[in-house]
């Protein structure tokens, strides 16, 4: 495998409230930038709000149409065109119960993670985007010997893949070779916090969020439980130039009965999106020590988001967003030009797709 470069992000950030220490986010005062939403038109309702996968002028994202899971949309302006509709739901050869979706623009290849007992991973080629609705372009890469436990896999070829999972073991990430059919441990431990809480309950507290850089083997981390994001280097087996963008681990104890409780800095992390330039965290806003509070502050559902902090792949601050409506699921297209969410019609209660228009900072 060649150089795979990693990047989980992780500096330091300025929360605002009182009496808590910084942790990434200072970094980005005076970068401030408002954005202001304009409406996407669909052809088609949307039903599911989730993460969009940009390929040339089209759009993929998850998208109920009858018993298809994902929906193909052109993009002609400041409209989505419905192309059509693939994968559906079920244990058959060609069908799932869960998945993922992800772009590996370097092969050209589009790979989706289903996550049935005993996983396996569908890899459709889409230099020609009408093969993702022929079964017969598709390949299908089956990996039994990984246990059901493997809650989280980015595919960073065709063949190999970062790995989270439920375990005993100290790693914060595994290495999954379909090709020898082996697990390999990467030597990235569970952050020290402190906290004296068993292999298997860190697995929990240190579950995540994975991206890939598109064209180079980069990537970035973010926790779910607190705003911790890291970047780090790997080669074929190894780790290496680590850098922390948020640093605010997860206070934790180990209760009598087994189990764990996040006693402090237990706080939603950051979402990511990614493209080639710059990397997108988004920063929910919720405490779930008093997560009622945190909503009736914020004013919006938890998930959405108004704030987001951008960086470049060296972890440099570029620019703070700030948003003029909550919305979720955000991703840039590949230039850099556009970002695009999901909005909730206060009124109609219904999903909605807008964009905000990026500054040119390339």
């Amino acid at each position: 495998m060649g150089k795979l470069t990693v990047i989980l992000i992780g500096m330091c950030v300025l929360c605002g409230c009182e009496g808590r220490k910084n942790w990434g986010e200072e970094k980005w005062q005076g970068l401030e930038y408002p954005l202001t939403a304009t409406s996407v038109n669909v052809d088609r309702i949307i039903f599911t709000e989730s993460d969009l996968i940009f390929i040339d002028d089209y759009v993929i994202f998850e998208n109920w149409d009858k018993d298809k899971y994902y929906s193909v949309f052109r993009i002609s302006q400041d409209s989505l065109k419905f192309i059509g509709s693939f994968l559906t739901k079920g244990n058959g050869p060609f069908e799932v119960n869960a998945s993922s979706i992800h772009f590996l623009n370097r092969d050209s290849v589009l790979m989706i993670v289903a996550y049935n007992p005993r996983g396996k991973s569908f890899v459709i080629p889409v230099n020609n985007l009408k093969n993702v609705f022929d079964f017969s372009a598709w390949s299908v890469v089956d990996y039994p010997y990984v246990e059901s436990f493997a809650y989280n896999l980015l595919p960073v070829t065709d063949s190999t893949y970062l790995m989270q999972g439920f375990g005993d073991s100290d790693d914060l990430f595994t290495l999954l070779n379909t090709g020898s059919e082996r697990v390999s441990s990467l030597g990235v431990r569970y952050p020290d916090s402190g906290n004296e809480v068993t292999c298997y309950n860190k697995s929990q507290i240190y579950s995540g969020d994975l991206r890939k850089r598109p064209s180079a083997r980069q990537f970035v981390y973010s926790c779910s439980n607190s705003k911790f994001v890291e970047i780090f280097t790997l080669g074929d087996s190894t780790v290496s130039n680590r850098v922390r963008l948020f640093d605010r681990l997860p206070i934790c104890t180990q209760r009598t009965d087994g189990t764990y409780k996040i006693v402090d800095h237990h706080e939603s992390g950051y979402q990511l999106s990614v493209t080639d330039a710059f990397i997108y965290c988004a920063d929910p806003k919720i405490d779930y020590s008093d997560r009622e509070k945190s909503i009736k502050r914020n004013g919006y559902s938890p998930g959405y988001v108004k704030e987001v902090y951008l960086c470049d792949w060296n972890g440099n601050p570029v620019h703070k967003y700030l948003l003029d409506r909550p919305v979720c699921y955000i991703q840039p297209d590949t230039d850099d030009e556009w970002l695009y969410a999901f909005y909730l019609h206060p009124e109609s209660f219904e999903p909605e797709m807008v964009r905000f228009k990026l500054p040119d900072i390339h």
